[in-house]
């Protein structure tokens, strides 16, 4: 998933992998796995990709990975709470599968489908914070 956000900036930016290669100083080889998902890079890594290959900001990469991480585990169904950094002092149960489950604080669990999931990470994005989600959706 990562090497096809990675491959779809390359393509829009019109750069080779031999152009973005030279600018990150890496072989185009080693870009050409990423891109084919033959490699998953560390966060570091594709931060590294975003600042130097496509002229990110640093904090804006750190986010645009963080975001493609969520993204990432939400589609094999794999997702944490503290993952979508709305946790506070939530305890995570089970949050796998179709009808992932959370204790949150003084609250009996609740099965949180992905898309309430993807609506929090919305509600996130957007700057709401952690109470505001909470409270909007009524957990």
């Amino acid at each position: 998933m990562i090497g096809n956000k990675i491959k779809n900036l390359r393509q829009n930016s019109n750069l080779t992998l031999q152009d973005l290669g030279e600018k990150l100083g890496v072989k185009h080889a080693y870009l050409s796995n990423l891109e084919n998902e033959r490699q998953n890079p560390s966060d570091d890594k594709v931060e590294q990709i975003l600042t130097l290959g496509f002229g990110f900001e640093k904090q804006e990469a750190k986010k645009t990975v963080d975001k493609w991480r969520i993204e990432e585990r939400l589609s094999r169904g794999n997702i944490t709470i503290h993952d979508l950094n709305i946790a506070g002092d939530s305890k995570i149960q089970n949050i796998t599968g179709e009808n992932p489950v959370i204790s949150l604080p003084e609250k009996t669990p609740k099965a949180l489908p992905e898309e309430v999931l993807k609506q929090m990470i919305e509600l996130k994005k957007a700057g709401m914070t952690t109470e505001e989600i909470k409270d909007f959706l009524n957990l």
